[in-house]
């Protein structure tokens, strides 16, 4: 889990730079395989991303209206640490 205000990465892994670790102490693990390295390293993502383009046009051909509006916090109920509104200097000013 990535919350760099909360502290809450696992040491070695305290920012992006760091991720290759991951992958040195799993393939070093005789329960992880080729297979399984490909899956952290994106597989699954990939997968999970193809679901939801498929699902995002089944949803255009049936014609389901868009929706961009903003769940309100009091839904959340603080299950979330998803942020919104941030500024992540990209160079605009």
């Amino acid at each position: 889990m990535y919350d760099k205000e909360g502290g809450l990465t696992p040491y070695g892994l305290e920012d992006a730079s760091m991720y290759p670790n991951l992958f040195v102490e799993l393939a070093a693990d005789s329960r992880w395989g080729d297979e399984d390295l490909k899956k952290v390293a994106g597989q699954n993502f990939l997968h999970v991303f193809r679901q939801a383009e498929h699902l995002r046009d089944k949803m255009r051909n049936e014609s389901v209206p868009v929706s961009n509006d903003l769940i309100s916090s009091p839904h959340l109920q603080n299950q979330t640490r998803c942020r919104y509104n941030v500024n992540i200097g990209l160079g605009r000013s």
